[in-house]
């Protein structure tokens, strides 16, 4: 066998375990030659175990120990052959030996964990191992730390450990990164490169990087070729109906030409692979795409104008037929929406869950829209049965519990629509839509003092979005107004005022709140005070309906020239 190439640093981490200064003085007596060959007898030994030609590696350890016969490394290696070979007493008494010349060195410390997880803790090991590979993650990693108190065993043990540990989820990303980051060190570790590769390729985020890593493996001189071959060929049968592998099919057929099966699937992916190359270069399928695209970017014309497109070829593509069927529910045409799903389901039976859903949600918002027609044409009776449909198959829908609210007081069923939005406000989720309506429910039944209790009893739980912090401001604007305007019709100007500034803080853009709060200034005589107001809200709120109310105030004081302008 020709002799691998010589790294000094390795050369010398051969010399015996001695104490500095016995190694000091034993240095010159070594002859750099006799460390040069122990580097190759033992780079030999570790080749053929990787191999599992335990017979060679012992040959290559005889002669190791013939010339240095406490050698740490090569009793290490031998032990664990005789554990492997079942023979447990001749590891025993190298573990002897061990203690007796190197008690500190690290092959003595990772020999007795090897040494004890072959004999004693056989059984627990097994255990560890049943529980991992069982979904039992927690007990595993539990045991598994009691087995190795000090923390991770080294050299081999330790790789059996981080396979353990990486087939349980939590532990998985550990593993890896400690397997990774030990191969760094020692990339001529055939075995350890061996059982990264093997996890490596458990994953699709990393099955590429292992199956680099066996190919890399399969052309070692110094790995177990065999195994790497055996690991890449199962792992390919794991995504044998995948074209993204067929370039790693085709690296194993150099390796294994007489692999029939594997051709066969290579075979079978090269149709795949061109069958997908027609489908990306057909215009009708690049429609597809780019509807589906369009459709979840909002752009519903479109999406609808690339889908229409797709429709003329791929009529019987479900993606194109429910795409459709999306621009169609967001459109609010759900009765089209529900035809278009329910075609889609026709043809893709297999994403079935997919397809009901969306006709389940298509159906639903139907309904709604149907209920909230119906309250808008007059028709109370007819709301109210098309929500509580509704409301059968989401019934807390706040959308639904609005609209048979409505119905309800639309039919002088105050009583009932009450005790509805009071559920539906004692809720996790208060919806201020049906906040509005009861404050609305309570100022026509004359029970306005209520009002202010019920927004300060849901404004925490409200204040959790801007949009529904607005509607309480909103709110809470509206009862200070009408509360002002009882003032002013009593005569009570000071509180009206200081009712309507409250109300204008809270909402500074409402343009009906300043006429009013204007006109009572002007009332009191402070006119300029009422121009400074309207002023101000043309500046915050430059719309038409401010502009129209302060030219409303300016041609009640007199100025109709500026109110003109």
């Amino acid at each position: 066998m020709p002799r691998s190439p010589l790294i000094p640093a390795a050369a010398v981490l051969l010399v015996p375990a001695l104490p500095a200064t016995a190694q000091t003085a034993a240095a010159p007596a070594v002859a750099p030659s006799i460390n040069a060959e122990l580097a190759r007898l033992l780079s030999s030994a570790r080749m053929w175990e990787a191999k599992n030609r335990a017979d060679l590696a012992r040959g290559a350890l005889d002669k190791i120990l013939t010339i240095e016969p406490q050698q740490p490394d090569a009793l290490l290696l031998l032990a664990q052959i005789e554990l492997r070979s079942n023979r447990p007493a001749e590891a025993q008494r190298i573990l002897q030996r061990l203690r007796q010349h190197h008690p500190k060195h690290p092959a003595t410390r990772e020999l007795e964990d090897s040494y004890r997880i072959a004999t004693q803790d056989k059984r627990e090991m097994a255990t560890v191992r049943m529980l991992a590979r069982g979904g039992n993650e927690k007990e595993a990693l539990e045991r598994l730390q009691k087995l190795f108190p000090d923390g991770p065993p080294q050299g081999e043990l330790g790789i059996d450990y981080y396979r353990i540990l990486a087939g349980t989820d939590a532990g998985r990303p550990r593993a890896i990164a400690e397997l990774r980051r030990q191969l760094a060190q020692r990339p001529d570790d055939a075995r350890l490169a061996l059982v990264l590769g093997d996890l490596l390729t458990d994953r699709p985020a990393t099955r590429a990087e292992g199956l680099d890593l066996l190919y890399r493996l399969s052309q070692r001189t110094d790995a177990d070729r065999k195994t790497a071959l055996d690991i890449w060929r199962r792992t390919l049968y794991r995504v044998s109906d995948d074209p993204a592998y067929a370039v790693w099919f085709e690296r194993y057929l150099q390796e294994v030409p007489d692999d029939d099966i594997a051709r066969q699937t290579l075979a079978e992916l090269d149709r795949k692979r061109e069958a997908h190359r027609r489908m990306l270069a057909d215009p009708a399928y690049q429609a597809r795409q780019r509807g589906l695209r369009q459709l979840e970017r909002g752009n519903l014309a479109e999406a609808q104008a690339a889908f229409e497109q797709a429709m003329r070829t791929r009529g019987n593509d479900a993606e194109v037929v429910g795409g459709l069927g999306l621009v169609r529910l967001r459109e609010g045409r759900h009765d089209e929406a529900r035809a278009l799903f329910s075609r889609a389901l026709q043809l893709d039976p297999e994403q079935r869950n997919k397809w009901r859903s969306l006709l389940d949600t298509a159906t639903f918002w139907g309904t709604i829209a149907r209920a909230r027609l119906a309250g808008t044409q007059g028709k109370p009776g007819e709301a109210e049965t098309l929500a509580r449909q509704a409301l059968a198959r989401q019934p807390d829908n706040a959308d639904a519990l609005v609209i048979l609210a409505d119905a309800l007081v639309a039919q002088q069923r105050e009583a009932e629509a009450e005790t509805l939005l009071r559920q539906q406000l004692a809720g996790r989720t208060p919806d201020p839509g049906a906040l509005r309506r009861l404050v609305t429910l309570l100022q026509n039944n004359g029970r306005g003092a209520e009002i202010d209790p019920l927004l300060s009893a849901t404004e925490a739980r409200l204040q959790t979005s801007p949009a529904n912090a607005q509607t309480l401001r909103q709110l809470r604007a509206e009862l200070l107004t009408r509360q002002a305007d009882q003032l002013l019709a009593e005569r009570r100007a000071s509180p009206a005022i200081a009712r309507l500034e409250e109300a204008l803080r809270l909402t500074p853009d409402a343009p009906w709140t300043r006429y009013t709060l204007a006109r009572a200034y002007r009332d009191l005589g402070l006119p300029a005070l009422g121009r400074e107001t309207m002023d101000e809200g043309l500046r915050l709120a430059p719309n038409a309906d401010m502009r129209y109310a302060s030219a409303l105030y300016l041609n009640s004081v007199d100025d109709p020239d500026a109110a003109a302008a």
